[in-house]
């Protein structure tokens, strides 16, 4: 694994070794990977950004749908609409991954892993998807030690409608509608979506079909009394009904499953100085799920009933730092975090061998984390290391750390992870039947190494080469049917992309993945995760026409009983034409080719799929009330304004009347001036940024 480790970074150097030095693509802001606003370009973790415009170009109506083809990350789902939906990332196992929704964990915490299941997940509402690969317990804790998907919803701004409907194959149906802005100093955004389907028979070899039916609410609300202090709560719930099938490849035909989820957080923000921003923040996060399987002419003598519900309760308080002292930038988060997970079951069977139950009383377990990482920002070249100690209530103290290194210049970006991580037993690893209340958690080494170098204005090549070792896994032993502390495992591999926009109208995206695995006491490869996928995306546009194709290439993988689950490709169309300016009608087809596979095997998936719809946008009603005025021009031509800040320290904001800073300036940096009012300037920076600053902190 090693070997083939270093032989892609001798790849990597010879690819990228002879290039001049050029910008590198990456002004997009992301909160994920270090807890606080920055830009792409300035982080060293491996960061995937899905955008609202690539959602909505793609035509995907659930989360699975748009993480499918992204680099380092594999997609496994048993049976289409409804069945448990999993995520590996870079090889890890699927609960090793952080889910998070606004910020608020939902990884299920009655679960068998404690994972999450992206099955009833909808795009609707949501603003852009945040991937962070590699391990990032430091700030996350548990979980956290195979990466990180953040889904961050939509945000009042100006005032906005939408609403779509979708028809496609299989009776399927697909309604949503938004809404969002601002009165005052209230920000808000709802959204509400629906889906129905007569689906197929989740079972490969079945014949029945599976219905699916869910209905998805999302809200965000906000207080913003100044700019410096900001009141906010958010809201997730989804309910699901849905069939489901006797395991791989058996029908039943009256085995129905109900899911319930509810996400909820609020919390302040404030800014007391320019230097320091506070935040605390309250969530909750509850599940229900519940089986039943009657009898029927299949299984006249047997039937069973279940439900399980858990929550997960957690309060974080979090100060983020950050001062100027040239010729450095320096930043510090810290933070301390308690959480508290409960969760109870209970199965009922009968069948000729008479009943039997299975009850799993209430437990909880808690944990309180300490966390701490600093930074340092010089023109080029940057450091960040973190410490994490975790206070468990089962296992006691964890300590982990990360360190990692930064090299950037205009054009070219050189990053570098090491990073310790661990994953807490779940509560029914702890406390079921089958659980073992004496284990410990399980530990992980991860490191990589990146290159993101663009050409010219328009092309960016990169390359990440990336290994992860894993070892005290909790693994279910079936000589003792308990539990235990038995697994080693390792991953490794390199993710390569490519983007070019030939024109203003034309993008292209590219990526490749390669993972190797292999479980350390059997020396054979993990399940469902395939050692080759890459994937292609072209988006195209053309006045009122927007075409968007997608082609995902999955390699052989292994499954259980180390069956070879074939390659695959993917092919997906969609289509828009805006009618007005307000109305728009789209059409695509999903697997154009209608490619026969498998994800899991026993499971179908769908074929060729067609759909059909229609949306009406109103993004624009009000314009924001601040009256500006451009600056009076000199006798030059277009003449630049500039302004110094003649203030020790001063704030730029992302907009006027909001709580976003989006870097602080010291005493007698030069700005330039784009637009004013009596109260603001509108200033670019010398990188290019755009922000607000109070005209009484300049001269």
């Amino acid at each position: 694994m090693k070997k083939i480790l270093l032989g892609f970074l001798v790849i990597g150097c010879s690819i990228f070794g002879s290039e001049g030095t050029i910008t590198v693509v990456g002004e997009e802001i992301v909160v994920t990977a270090s807890r606080s606003e920055e830009k792409v370009k300035e982080i060293p973790t491996s960061v995937t950004v899905i955008t609202r415009e690539e959602i909505e170009r793609s035509g995907a109506e659930r989360v699975i749908e748009a993480l499918r083809g992204m680099p380092g990350l594999d997609i496994v789902e048993t049976g289409v609409l409804g069945g448990i939906a999993s995520c590996f990332l870079r090889g890890a196992k699927s609960e090793h991954t952080l889910v998070m929704i606004d910020g608020v964990e939902v990884n299920d915490p009655i679960s068998a892993g404690r994972g999450f299941n992206f099955a009833h997940l909808p795009l609707a509402g949501v603003e852009r998807i945040e991937i962070v690969r590699g391990p990032q317990g430091i700030l996350y804790g548990s979980d956290a030690i195979g990466g990180v998907i953040n889904i961050i919803t939509k945000k009042g701004e100006k005032p906005s409608f939408s609403s779509s409907a979708k028809g496609g194959q299989y009776n399927t149906y697909q309604e949503r509608a938004e809404i969002g802005g601002r009165a005052g100093l209230l920000d808000y955004a709802f959204s509400v979506s629906r889906q129905d389907s007569g689906g197929i028979s989740k079972a490969a070899e079945g014949t029945e079909t599976d219905g699916y039916h869910a209905t998805t609410i999302l809200g965000n609300l906000g207080f913003s009394p100044s700019q410096q202090v900001r009141a906010g709560i958010s809201a997730y719930y989804n309910k699901a009904d849905f069939d489901i099938d006797d395991g791989a490849s058996d029908d039943d035909p009256n085995y129905t499953s109900k899911s319930e989820s509810l996400a909820i957080k609020g919390g302040l923000e404030a800014t007391p100085t320019l230097w320091l921003k506070e935040k605390v923040d309250l969530s909750l996060h509850k599940v229900r799920r519940e089986y039943e399987d009657g009898t029927d002419t299949i299984e006249p003598l047997n039937s069973s009933s279940s439900w399980c519900e858990g929550k997960n309760t957690k309060v974080t308080w979090q100060q983020n730092l950050s001062r100027e002292i040239e010729p450095l930038d320096i930043g510090l988060v810290s933070g301390i975090e308690y959480e508290k997970e409960e969760g109870k079951s209970y199965y009922h069977s009968e069948s000729e061998w008479g009943p039997w139950t299975d009850e799993f009383k209430k437990k909880k377990e808690t944990n309180t984390g300490y966390y701490l990482q600093g930074e340092l920002k010089g023109e080029n070249l940057a450091f960040w290391a973190g410490l994490r100690l975790d206070d468990h209530s089962r296992f006691g103290q964890k300590t982990t750390y990360k360190v990692s290194s930064l090299w950037v210049t205009e054009k070219t970006k050189i990053r570098a992870n090491y990073a310790t991580g661990f994953k807490a037993p779940s509560l029914y690893q702890l406390h079921s039947s089958y659980g073992d209340p004496n284990l410990k958690p399980d530990e992980s080494i991860g490191y990589e190494i990146g290159i993101e170098q663009e050409i010219g204005e328009r092309m960016l090549l990169g390359l990440t080469c990336f290994q992860n070792e894993f070892k005290n896994m909790i693994d279910f032993d079936h000589s003792s049917w308990k539990y235990k502390n038995i697994g080693q495992a390792e991953t490794g591999g390199v993710e390569i992309l490519f983007h070019i926009r030939p024109t203003s109208d034309l993008k292209v995206k590219v990526n490749y993945t390669y993972t190797q695995t292999e479980d350390k006491d059997t020396g054979k490869e993990l399940l469902r995760r395939p050692k080759q996928k890459a994937a292609f995306t072209l988006g195209y546009s053309l006045k009122n026409t927007h075409i968007n194709l997608d082609c995902i290439y999955v390699g052989e993988r292994k499954d259980i009983g180390y069956t070879i689950l074939s390659p695959y490709t993917l092919v997906n169309l969609n289509t828009s034409y805006n009618l007005t300016d307000w109305l728009s009608l789209f059409l695509g087809v999903e697997n154009i080719f209608g490619t026969e596979y498998e994800e899991v095997k026993g499971y179908s998936t769908f074929g060729r799929f067609f759909y059909a719809g229609t949306k009406i946008d109103f993004p624009k009603s009000k314009k924001a009330k601040v009256k500006l005025e451009r600056p009076k021009q000199t006798e030059s031509e277009k003449p630049k304004q500039t302004v110094v800040v003649k203030e020790e320290r001063a704030g730029i904001w992302k907009e006027p009347g909001t709580y976003q800073l989006i870097t602080t300036v010291n005493k007698g940096r030069e700005l330039e001036v784009l637009e004013r009012s009596e109260e603001y300037y509108k200033v670019r920076l010398s990188d290019g940024r755009v922000g607000w600053i109070y005209s009484f902190f300049v001269q």
